[in-house]
């Protein structure tokens, strides 16, 4: 339902609003304000990662999940 009425509102943006700006405009801020208020979805756009590299000779670090990524408390190096 949505999607065929942002086809036809463009379509009317595109030509016969085309000469007028600010009927044009106001019918593109009619489509954002439906799209906006009717058929948003959230989701992220950002998901953080670290890389790292580690020897062998490294033992006891933590490495979490998400929040803080590396604990060095309990890192040791072995011989």
């Amino acid at each position: 339902m949505i999607i065929q009425i942002m086809i036809t509102g463009l379509e009317e943006a595109r030509t016969t609003l085309a000469n007028d700006p600010d009927a044009r405009w106001d019918k593109l801020l009619e489509m954002e304000r439906l799209l906006v208020e009717e058929d948003a979805a959230v989701l992220p756009f950002y998901q953080g990662a670290n890389a790292y590299l580690k020897t062998d000779r490294l033992g006891g670090i933590q490495v979490f999940p998400f929040g803080r990524t590396v604990s060095y408390r309990t890192t040791f190096i072995t011989e």
